[in-house]
């Protein structure tokens, strides 16, 4: 079962992990520390808290070794990164003054959708849908 995110790491923290997809607990497993700590907004206190919390969960971050940058590029206005595959689509979404603005999604290694939702100048909004692996409406939150 997913957990949000705790709100020990305010709120600056908690932005700049939305605008990367991770608006829960469990997608921290797709991040390395070295990565968290390049994310601005994301101090040690923010990544204490979140390695506390994974522990407790029995969850982690990702290994640092061979991790890529993610590939990107700009497509009629929206912002597409890709799997460090550098095929697969990783999310899609419209950027404003830096902050992801508007409807976003996510996809898994296999191109299936993985979570939809909406930001305001980096501030997460409104209803957050996510699937399971054959596409189907998993879990729907309100933020």
């Amino acid at each position: 079962m997913s957990q949000t995110l705790p709100p020990a790491i305010g709120r600056p923290a908690t932005r700049a992990l939305a605008a990367v997809g991770i608006v829960q607990l469990d997608d921290l497993g797709t991040i390395s520390e070295q990565e968290l700590a390049e994310l601005h907004g994301v101090g040690p206190k923010a990544i204490a808290v979140l390695k506390q919390s994974l522990d407790r969960s029995g969850l982690c971050l990702k290994a640092p070794q061979g991790v890529k940058p993610k590939k990107s590029d700009l497509v009629d206005g929206f912002v597409i990164k890709y799997h460090a595959n550098g095929v697969t689509r990783w999310s899609k979404g419209k950027m404003v003054d830096g902050q992801p603005d508007g409807y976003w999604e996510w996809y898994r290694i296999d191109g299936t959708l993985k979570r939809s939702g909406h930001f305001v100048l980096g501030e997460v909004v409104g209803t957050w849908t996510t699937y399971d692996a054959r596409g189907k409406v998993y879990k729907v939150t309100q933020k």
